[in-house]
């Protein structure tokens, strides 16, 4: 009973003022939703994979980080009706050896699938996306570290040879497996 006395002697003004506040409130967080959660509509006939990205750049706060040589031969032939990003990222990912993840607040990296068997010759299985791609053409440069184990054991491998093909760079690993190689930034192929 306090509580709606106060209220009722709140001016007009006073209430304005919370209404606007929780107008704006309620528009912040419906901006801050995850982006797999955001609500997609439209129809896109026979639209080139990267056409589909940009225009959904462009009406949402997204952005999408791929290679144009994964998505060139993939197509969106699709009506969305209040479709979940996620949902439709899906179902046009489906017949392709693509996949996907969100990043930070607005970003979603394509990359193809990892297989379910690594072989000695498949370059895609073994790759990794190190870093933020956001910061793309930002650093000249960047450092490499980690560690190097056998794959059974779980031992380090002391000795073990890197070698980046494309610059001709390369280091070996210390006694608990450990490297640092330093890269200019861009793609880069490791053979160990």
């Amino acid at each position: 009973m306090t509580l709606i006395l106060k209220l009722a002697r709140l001016s007009l003004f006073s209430v304005r003022r919370i209404f606007i506040f929780l107008f704006l409130l309620k528009g912040t967080l419906a901006f801050t939703q995850n982006q797999g959660e955001l609500m997609l509509g439209g129809t896109y006939h026979n639209q080139s994979l990267e056409s589909f990205f940009d225009t959904l750049e462009t009406r949402y706060p997204l952005r999408f980080f791929y290679r144009k040589e994964w998505i060139d031969s993939c197509t969106v032939d699709k009506t969305f009706r209040n479709t979940p990003l996620v949902q439709a990222l899906n179902n046009i990912l489906v017949d392709t050896d693509l996949t996907f993840m969100f990043f930070q607040d607005d970003g979603v990296v394509i990359y193809p699938q990892m297989k379910d068997r690594v072989t000695r010759n498949d370059e895609l299985s073994q790759m990794l996306i190190i870093g933020n791609p956001l910061n793309l053409g930002r650093y000249r440069s960047a450092v490499l570290s980690g560690r190097v184990v056998d794959g059974e054991t779980g031992e380090p491998l002391p000795g073990a040879i890197l070698y980046e093909t494309k610059g001709r760079k390369g280091t070996s690993t210390g006694a608990d497996g450990s490297f640092s190689i330093e890269l200019p930034t861009g793609d880069h192929q490791i053979q160990f």
